[in-house]
């Protein structure tokens, strides 16, 4: 497992910026938050750590395209790969097959939400629980995960 600390991402240089794909400072362009900017560039840096552990010679910046239904992914390369942030935290997963990844920071989750979202018998799960706030998060994770896996995500 790869990590890369908070102050690592933040502390990026601007060379750095540079090993970033047109994708990814096309997404920060849009965004206006520091923070949110902060944690998609690190959501990319673990996208190339994780890259160059796999193949060294991995060619950078990563050439990033959008599937017709939005999924991003590798241009002319093996590996799958998704990125997920979540307030400051970032994470990424790479693989030889459809990949999917979902982090979610607890929050306080609504009957309406759970309602909306879940199906009967995940509402049941949620609301009989004792943490429904993490219960709902982790049932959210599995959903999201597997549709991005799919490309629907």
């Amino acid at each position: 497992m790869l990590t890369i600390t908070w102050t690592e991402c933040v502390s990026a240089s601007r060379a750095d910026h540079e090993l970033l794909s047109d994708y990814r400072k096309q997404k920060l362009a849009r965004l206006k938050d520091e923070r949110s900017r902060q944690v998609s560039i690190c959501a990319e840096r673990l996208l190339i750590a994780a890259l160059r552990e796999a193949d060294p010679a991995f060619p950078l910046p990563p050439e990033i395209a959008l599937e017709e239904n939005g999924k991003p992914y590798l241009v002319g390369r093996p590996f799958e790969f998704n990125v997920s942030h979540s307030d400051r935290y970032a994470a990424c997963a790479i693989s030889d097959r459809p990949v999917g990844l979902d982090i979610q920071v607890l929050s306080p989750c609504s009957e309406a939400l759970v309602r909306r979202f879940l199906a009967p018998s995940e509402q049941e799960a949620v609301l009989n629980a004792n943490d429904r706030d993490e219960v709902f998060s982790k049932l959210w994770c599995r959903k999201e995960s597997y549709l991005q896996a799919l490309g629907l995500g």
